[in-house]
């Protein structure tokens, strides 16, 4: 049975106008770019470590990427109220030369480990993988510069 390509039988189902399919395709792009931008790390922090030693103290993550320990160091950090503690938060990114350069003239062998340094750079208190906000604010207190009192 052959057809003329303009006459069509009632049971054929009928394409979707052009400004839907326009429309769909749209949304889809949208959807996903913006599903994308949710999985990006949030808060990024500086990677400048020539700023350890110069009057502030400072936290320092060793940070790999995607190494789950890590993450999870960076997320306790992101949600912190840096506001409410005088560290300012750094990462020595192990992936790069100077992130691993710092991270073997300090000692800090694996990613995942919250260094903390006074505003002189002298490093005064290692955590691997801290398990709470609490526990890395407790640690931000003992530093000379943040004793209250």
């Amino acid at each position: 049975m052959n057809r003329q390509p303009g006459n069509r039988r009632r049971n054929d189902p009928k394409p979707f106008p052009r400004w839907l399919r326009w429309t769909l395709s749209l949304g889809v792009v949208a959807a996903s770019a913006v599903f994308i931008i949710t999985l990006l790390p949030s808060g990024a922090l500086d990677q400048d470590l020539t700023r350890v030693g110069q009057g502030q103290p400072k936290g320092v993550i060793t940070y790999e990427t995607a190494h789950p320990t890590a993450i999870g160091v960076m997320e306790l950090v992101n949600r912190l109220d840096t506001d409410a503690t005088d560290v300012e938060f750094l990462v020595a990114n192990l992936g790069t030369p100077e992130g691993d350069r710092f991270a073997q003239q300090h000692d800090l062998p694996a990613p995942g480990i919250l260094a903390l340094f006074d505003g002189d750079g002298e490093l005064h208190a290692t955590i691997l993988a801290p398990d709470s906000e609490a526990e890395i604010l407790d640690a931000v207190s003992s530093l000379p510069a943040n004793e209250r009192g």
